[in-house]
């Protein structure tokens, strides 16, 4: 067995723990309240999706395959854990669920309107994946990521330390890495969010019910929108990008 067949049967091995958790386990791990600025933001560069075929890679616990059928969409959503595709499932019966690996998809060239996915490229081989993607993506279509940065003082302790995924090595995005996606996409562009505040996002599973934590966090974030005006240098040691490609290259 190589170390990419390896690695993959890990993932697997992982994220089917993950999602047969409790919902309150994986919130504690995996929460939404502090991805809430990055995805409003993502869904504001994915526009008017009614009546779009979109592919979520990665739908996690299906909250946002739901959110995305609400709006009229037709969603297909795939992952490699089958406990991410049953739990989406038992939400909602109108997403198109699949099994698939996002670096060997099944799908026909130039099929979707729009591509999404949330904390997946930390875990997938970069070029393959943006090779895969640009190649299903219709050449009008959009691609939408929401990944953790790899370079936030606190994020790289917390993450070799305390984080529950730390013993998947998990590849997280760096500035360096925004060059291949730019490979294969002629139309990009990224927004970081949370340095000053992403320092408080360790604490957050030791009391996200707390109201100084709430308070703290907006308080921060609104220094935040100033601060990475003034010192636009420090963006790529935020703790959180979202990223949109367009205009794909299919002859990469």
């Amino acid at each position: 067995m190589n170390k990419i067949v390896r690695r993959r049967e890990r993932l697997i091995k992982f994220y089917d723990f993950m999602w047969s958790q409790s919902e309150e386990f994986q919130k504690k791990w995996n929460p939404w309240d502090l991805q809430r600025e990055c995805v409003s933001y993502a869904y504001f560069l994915i526009g008017d999706i009614s009546q779009k075929r979109l592919l979520e890679i990665g739908p996690g616990r299906g909250f946002e395959a739901v959110n995305f059928v609400r709006r009229n969409a037709k969603v297909f959503c795939i992952d490699i854990s089958v406990k991410s595709l049953e739990i989406t499932r038992q939400l909602d019966s109108r997403p198109i669920l699949l099994k698939m690996d996002v670096q060997r998809m099944g799908f026909k060239t130039n099929v979707f309107d729009i591509i999404y996915a949330n904390n997946l490229l930390m875990n997938i081989d970069l070029h393959q994946t943006m090779k895969e993607i640009s190649r299903v993506l219709k050449p009008t279509g959009v691609a939408v990521f929401v990944e953790p940065l790899k370079n936030h003082p606190i994020a790289l302790a917390f993450r070799k330390t305390f984080h529950i995924a730390k013993n998947m090595n998990p590849k997280y995005i760096s500035y360096e890495d925004l060059d291949i996606i730019e490979t294969f996409f002629q139309e990009n562009k990224h927004k970081e969010f949370d340095f000053l505040s992403g320092s408080v996002f360790p604490f957050y599973k030791f009391g996200p019910k707390w109201k100084i934590f709430s308070y703290l966090l907006a308080y921060l974030r609104k220094l935040d929108s100033t601060f990475l005006k003034i010192f636009p240098g420090l963006n790529k040691y935020c703790w959180q990008i979202v990223i949109s490609a367009k205009n794909p290259s299919k002859n990469k």
